[in-house]
């Protein structure tokens, strides 16, 4: 028996093949909202999974789709577990602009080429130019693979290159 912890996308999706290439037989995983980003996802694994004879075990919610002829209730818990994550991140948007309208905001990840001085943020000095091009390239259409090329090709440092500067 396998046992597989579900937490990003492409895990998922390495999951997803491990079961078509029949390395799991059963998955374990804290909660719906973990296993599916909707409904719809949801009931699609679910179903690909059955048709693979896999089951999987829902620990919060206690199901168990071993034990389930129905699929009504994972349509149900599946659907409220939608709506509180798309509440969830609704609240903390607010939360994010009213403590930016308040001047507040105190996220400790700073965007590229910005520093934290003296409860302010800054930007660098160093890599102004960098900045400002990378903004420029935005406005003007390049997407953020464009972008992250055009660095490379240009050698800039990637930010974690740059932590206390």
């Amino acid at each position: 028996m396998s046992c597989f912890i579900i937490l990003h996308h492409d895990e998922f999706q390495r999951l997803m093949k491990d079961c078509r290439r029949g390395k799991i037989d059963r998955i374990y995983t804290k909660s719906i909202s973990r296993f599916a980003r909707n409904t719809k996802d949801c009931l699609k694994n679910l179903r690909e999974l059955k048709a693979l004879g896999i089951t999987v075990l829902f620990e919060k919610e206690n199901i168990d789709t071993a034990n389930m002829t129905d699929e009504i209730m994972i349509t149900i818990l599946g659907g409220l577990a939608q709506e509180e994550s798309v509440s969830i991140s609704q609240n903390t948007k607010w939360a994010i602009r009213k403590k930016m309208a308040n001047g507040a905001y105190n996220d400790p990840n700073l965007p590229y080429g910005y520093f934290r001085k003296d409860g302010n943020i800054i930007v660098d000095e160093k890599l102004k130019k960098i900045i400002e091009k990378v903004f420029y390239n935005y406005l003007n259409g390049n997407g953020m693979t464009a972008i992250a090329n055009e660095l490379n090709e240009k050698e800039v440092n990637p930010p974690q290159a740059n932590i206390g500067i």
